[in-house]
């Protein structure tokens, strides 16, 4: 049957298909790993210190239009979310391995976001399972 996602369907189906599984640290400069990570399908993270769930955008928006942004969390359950965030990345699949890379706000001479410019990788991250 045919139907269009909505966001949090749309989040959910990402999650469970992309991100979820078992990870292997293949280089990181910015967090505290274990020597398994695991993300599973409902957001939450195991085996870094500090850090309770993930996150990621899947819609753009209009203020902020970098569409590949991952976030880790360190909390569980309080809200928004976004208080609690750590320092977001800009995120990429090259094969199995996820890159979590740094970026540059680009800004016009009155202070619009005008583009983002990726710049190097902080984490990456083995789908091992």
């Amino acid at each position: 049957m045919d139907h269009i996602l909505t966001q949090d369907a749309l989040k959910k189906k990402i999650a469970k298909e992309i991100f979820a599984g078992k990870y292997k640290v293949l280089m990181n400069d910015t967090l505290s790993f274990g020597k398994e990570i695991i993300f599973d399908s409902l957001l939450n993270v195991s085996g870094i210190k500090n850090i309770l769930r993930y996150n990621f955008e899947n819609e753009i928006d209009i203020d902020f239009p970098l569409d590949n942004i991952f976030y880790f969390i360190d909390t569980a359950d309080k809200e928004p979310y976004y208080d609690y965030y750590k320092r977001p990345f800009s995120f990429q699949f090259k094969g199995d391995t996820l890159l979590l890379n740094d970026y540059k706000i680009l800004r016009n001479e009155g202070g619009d976001v005008i583009g983002f410019k990726i710049t190097n990788p902080r984490i990456k991250l083995l789908k091992i399972k």
